[in-house]
């Protein structure tokens, strides 16, 4: 796990755990608008277009028709003892779902959330170009509710964006997604400059300017939820 968070070049007083040590497949389910479609492997359903993201589901298993996946138990451990916890940003099909899904998260999550620890969702800054472009933010929070926990708040962004991206959309006067509290700010952060690309980056022609203001986005948990 240190070996795992110098690799990644975070912080040294953050440490990285993996949601699993099991290799498992990623299987989505389509089933909007009379589908039974399974895609397998987390390339295969990055290239799928969800026209309904709220009727997909994603399974982890070790293989056809086996069982998903049990989770670490450092990291079952982290979340019996956080104060906080923090879902996303990310793709909810590659990124969100498989980091919930392996078995004694979503009951470790659970089991914070009755004790009255607060649940946030990050939403991403725009819709994706692939898989769930037309994801809403209710069925983002409707997503993540149905694959592991329904958060407490759901925090979005409502800077303009550049030309071309596409809001996650909410209805202006809609405080509540269900029994999550939905809350906009201005938390993008735009970063220019890649003519300074590292020529060890193999997919830098495919990152964004556009990121999370991290920021804001804590200075909004300390206002909003942590009080």
């Amino acid at each position: 796990m240190a070996e795992m968070s110098e690799w990644a070049a975070v912080s040294p007083n953050i440490t990285l755990l993996p949601a699993t040590n099991e290799a498992h497949d990623v299987v989505l389910f389509d089933g909007s608008k009379g589908k039974n479609i399974e895609v397998r492997g987390e390339g295969k359903i990055d290239d799928y277009l969800v026209e309904e993201a709220d009727k997909a589901h994603i399974r982890l298993d070790l293989g056809p028709g086996k069982r998903e996946p049990y989770a670490t138990r450092e990291a079952c451990e982290a979340i019996s003892q956080t104060d906080l916890v923090v879902i996303g940003p990310g793709s909810p099909l590659t990124s969100l779902a498989p980091s919930m899904l392996p078995a004694g998260i979503p009951k470790a999550l659970h089991a914070r959330q009755e004790a009255g620890v607060p649940i946030v969702a990050v939403a991403n800054l725009c819709a994706e170009t692939q898989a769930t472009p037309g994801l809403t933010l209710p069925q983002l929070v409707q997503f993540i509710g149905a694959h592991a926990i329904t958060p407490n708040v759901v925090l979005f962004n409502t800077a303009p964006l550049p030309e071309g991206k596409i809001p996650l959309t909410l209805e202006t006067d809609q405080s509540y997604i269900g029994s999550a509290r939905a809350i906009g700010a201005h938390l993008l952060s735009m970063q220019h400059g890649h003519e300074k690309v590292d020529p060890n980056d193999a997919i830098a022609m495919l990152r964004t300017d556009m990121f999370h203001n991290t920021n804001a986005i804590a200075q909004l948990i300390r206002k909003e939820v942590l009080v």
